[in-house]
Order: C-alpha cells, then structure tokens, then sequence
C-alpha cells in the first residue's frame, strides 16, 4: 500500500472513531410493556451546600444562587438524577418533543437536561445578560446568546449518548448537565426523588441512575466549584408481561 493510500485509510479510521458508535435502536411495537418505578433517596446526614457566589451581573443576577448540586425533597426525595435502562435496542418510539435549555434568572433551567438522539433540541436565552452554553464531555459545543430571546437548536451537535457538562464563561457560577441517550427508556427525578419508565419490552435489564457530584474539593482556575466524580449506580431488574417493577436507590 503506497502512502497516498494508507494516509487515506487513516483519515477514514479517525472519521469513524470520530464518528463514535453506530445508532442502532429501532422503534417498534411493544406488546404487554411493563414498567418501572421508584425513587432516588438520600441515607444519612445531608450536607449543607453553600450558595454559589456570584461574581458578575449581580444587578440581573443577585448576589448568589442555591447550590443545586444536590436538592433534596420531602422524604429524603432527591431530585435531578437520571435513570435510564441500559443497552435497549428496540421499543418505543421517542416522545417527538423539542427539549428546551433556558439560561433564566442566570442559572441553566433545566439543571439537568435529559436529550435523545432522535430529539430536537434548543438553548435559549431568557435573560437581558449575555450568556453562553459551554458543553463539555459526550457532545461539546459552545454557543454564544448576547440577546434576549435568542434561541439555537443544537440538535446537530448532539451526536453522542454520554454526559455533557454545561457552563456559562459570562458566569462561573452557573453549571448545569445534559444527559444524552439512544432511546427513550429515561427519566430525571421529581421535587421526591420519583421516576417512572413505561411501555418496556418483557426481559432482563440493567437499570442505572446517575447523579452529579456535589462535595465540593476547591475551585478551578475560573473561581467555580470544583467537584468529584458523578455517582452512578445499577441494579439488575426483570419487567415481565404488563407488570410492574419497583426500585429505590440510595444515594449516601
């Protein structure tokens, strides 16, 4: 193989891993789907998170913003994990709705933000400040929104299933996630920690919920918070015909 050649399959193999995995989930009917429910639980003392500083803005802003790095509800509920079934290749379709990032009163509403592949998607600015969407992880982009009522759809840039960070450079106080997956099968946990995932094809699963860090380990180069690493824990779960199956993480 000449040079000319092999340089040319070297740029291929690096398209494709590029590229990332192929999709391969199929929409198709679901007969007797079961379901899964339950909640996501904080065991043990809670931690007390402080507010998050703001440095700029604070006109528009405030002075400060809760931590929402963990938000926990009545019950010891905590809201804001993502539970997803892993590794299913067929069933439902998607729900066919746009998911909408706001940058609101300077914070990333949603704080997370749960998208799919099949998905449209949009970041928004809802405020009279400059803002920017900076992701970083599965899918990185960065996005500036100048103008009020600006909105970007970024569903092209939403090419893998993974964990995307998002920040706002205007702001280091605001920090907000995006979780994307290859299916519908997913949920983000209420204000009590509840989720429910419907319309799953009879089988064997691994069922997995993520949850951000949220102990604070000093602060990066840009003054914001700097944490540890997400949590993320399984469980092994059985959906039988119509039936349903229920689930509680604890997160300590």
């Amino acid at each position: 193989m000449g040079l000319g050649a092999r340089i040319f399959v070297g740029l291929v193999i690096i398209a494709l891993l590029r590229a990332g995995p192929a999709w391969t989930y199929e929409v198709t009917p679901v007969k007797d789907g079961g379901s899964v429910t339950g909640a996501v639980k904080f065991v043990g003392a809670l931690p007390k998170l402080d507010p998050v500083r703001v440095i700029k803005n604070q006109d528009s802003c405030g002075r400060s913003k809760p931590n929402e790095a963990l938000v926990v509800g009545a019950g010891e509920g905590v809201k804001n994990a993502v539970v997803w079934i892993e590794g299913i290749t067929a069933g439902k379709k998607f729900a066919g709705k746009t998911v909408v990032l706001d940058n609101l009163k300077c914070v990333f509403l949603p704080h997370v933000m749960l998208t799919f592949l099949a998905e449209r998607a949009q970041v928004v600015n809802g405020d009279e400040v400059l803002h920017n969407v900076n992701a970083t992880g599965a899918n990185p982009f960065n996005l500036a929104l100048p103008n009020k009522g600006q909105q970007i759809d970024i569903a092209k840039r939403i090419k893998r299933a993974g964990v995307s960070e998002l920040k706002c450079n205007a702001h280091v106080h605001m920090r907000g996630w995006m979780i994307t997956l290859d299916h519908p099968y997913a949920a983000v946990t209420d204000e009590e920690g509840h989720f429910a995932i419907d319309d799953i094809p009879p089988g064997k699963y691994k069922l997995t919920m993520w949850h951000e860090p949220w102990m604070e380990k000093g602060r990066d180069k840009d003054g914001r918070p700097a944490y540890g690493p997400p949590v993320t824990l399984a469980r092994e779960i059985t959906i039988t015909a119509s039936g349903s199956t229920q689930v509680e993480f604890e997160l300590r």
